[in-house]
């Protein structure tokens, strides 16, 4: 009891220095509690609680369609030219975001047009080659230009290519 006599006293006498000492008291015990109540820095010990995470909002990225691929699938008579390949999606498209593989192997240049954003074509650079098989693959990830819609699954495009009949062609 003669402890907190000389502690009331001394605070009476020095109001402002108490009121410093007082608040630096109050935040150490805050802090303890805030803590879980915890003096034991033991790796054991902190290895047993789990952080929380801040919450976050994530966008839900929607699918992305292809109604139509022109040509289909099949025989095409595109033999020995660089026909291209349209390909219509639900959106606009974020070019960039596009990538094709083929087999047999070609390489393709992909254009869009400005008065029609949702379709691309894919103009190979090499000319299709008669009697080959071909199976072009739209690989998933395309997004559209707002970034809210993604293809979630690839496209396969699979061609059987003919020649271009020249029986129609005046000679």
């Amino acid at each position: 009891m003669g402890r907190i006599k000389t502690v009331v006293l001394w605070a009476r006498a020095h109001p402002r220095i108490a009121v410093l000492v007082f608040a630096f008291v109050f935040f150490i015990v805050s802090m303890f509690f805030l803590s879980g109540g915890s003096t034991n820095n033991s790796t054991e010990q902190s290895a047993t609680k789990t952080p929380v995470a801040s919450p976050t909002l994530t966008p839900t990225i929607q699918a992305l369609q292809v109604p139509t691929v022109y040509p289909k699938s099949g025989d095409v008579e595109v033999g020995g030219s660089l026909a291209g390949v349209s390909v219509f999606f639900n959106a606009p498209i974020d070019t960039s975001s596009i990538q094709i593989v083929a087999e047999p192997a070609i390489n393709f240049r992909v254009g869009i047009l400005a008065d029609d954003p949702n379709r691309i074509i894919l103009t190979p650079l090499t000319p299709w080659a008669s009697g080959v098989k071909y199976s072009v693959k739209i690989l998933r990830g395309v997004r559209t230009s707002d970034q809210k819609k993604e293809l979630k699954q690839d496209i396969t495009i699979e061609y059987h290519i003919k020649d271009i009949p020249t029986d129609n062609f005046i000679e």
